[in-house]
């Protein structure tokens, strides 16, 4: 078989599996570069998916709904695009793991430990996080989600009581704002019932490593190349958390760009107007 016969030809389950994850891929099932021509059919490949989807504006045209599903967990496929970590790995105590629940339903468990690892460094402890996994495009380039033409995100849950944060993880041009993300908190009601959480993009603020920053701005999300949750509250125990689907959606009412004063304004940078 010729090389343009190799690079075009595609098979139904591979077209399939990039579909399903808006045309990306987790960073880890890329190949190696033991076999460079291995490597180049493969992202050749990705690359002609890609032009293909925008071509025929597969991903616009789910931007014209008024809502987009990003994660619904019913599936360990699904689940599988998810990670967790501790500060275990700094020699915290806690530790959570991920899983899927009877009811086909995320659910996220641990104990947190604020207990400081003796080692003179370490300050502050007891945290556990659930993160999305890296997603490239072709050619090992960071894959990111463009969420500009909605307002808010909404999550059904079911928590424990406990507060957590939910984080916009954010592709910047520079590796100095790598650790910069949009946050906002989520507090759970405990109990045997589900919520609806919406939470508009202009209630986020910046933080970077974990610190509040002086100069805010409504979040880039254009450029998402990731979500999270973290629960760092300060307390000692057991937690689960319960997550049943994660979208975003439309408000034409919505007219609300950045609540948060920035330095030199005098008011809140509110109410500007958005073309429809």
């Amino acid at each position: 078989m010729s090389l343009l016969s190799r690079l075009f030809a595609f098979s139904t389950r591979k077209l399939f599996d990039l579909r399903k994850h808006y045309g990306f891929i987790p960073a880890d099932e890329t190949l190696s570069s033991n076999d460079p021509l291995s490597a180049v059919i493969f992202h050749s490949r990705m690359l002609f998916t890609e032009q293909m989807r925008h071509l025929r504006g597969d991903f616009r045209k789910s931007q014209y709904a008024n809502e987009l599903t990003l994660w619904k967990f019913d599936s360990e496929e699904t689940i599988n695009q998810w990670y967790v970590l501790s500060d275990a790995t700094q020699g915290g105590k806690s530790y959570c793991k991920l899983g899927l629940s009877e009811g086909k339903k995320l659910i996220f468990s641990g104990v947190t430990d604020t207990s400081l690892p003796k080692d003179g460094i370490t300050f502050s402890s007891g945290y556990c996080a659930l993160k999305t996994r890296t997603f490239i495009c072709s050619f090992n380039r960071i894959a990111v989600l463009d969420l500009e033409p909605f307002d808010l995100i909404e999550l059904r849950l079911r928590g424990d009581g406990r507060s957590y944060s939910i984080n916009l993880l954010i592709d910047m041009h520079f590796s100095d704002n790598f650790d910069d993300q949009s946050n906002y908190f989520i507090y759970t009601r405990g109990g045997p019932y589900w919520q609806t959480v919406q939470i508009p993009f202009s209630k986020f603020f910046l933080t970077g490593k974990g610190r509040i920053q002086r100069h805010q701005g409504r979040p880039v999300t254009s450029r998402i190349r990731g979500l999270g949750l973290t629960l760092g509250d300060d307390v000692n125990g057991p937690f689960t958390l319960e997550i049943d689907y994660i979208k975003v959606k439309k408000d034409h009412s919505f007219r609300e760009d950045f609540i948060y004063e920035t330095p030199g304004s005098q008011q809140p940078a509110t109410f500007e107007d958005k073309h429809f």
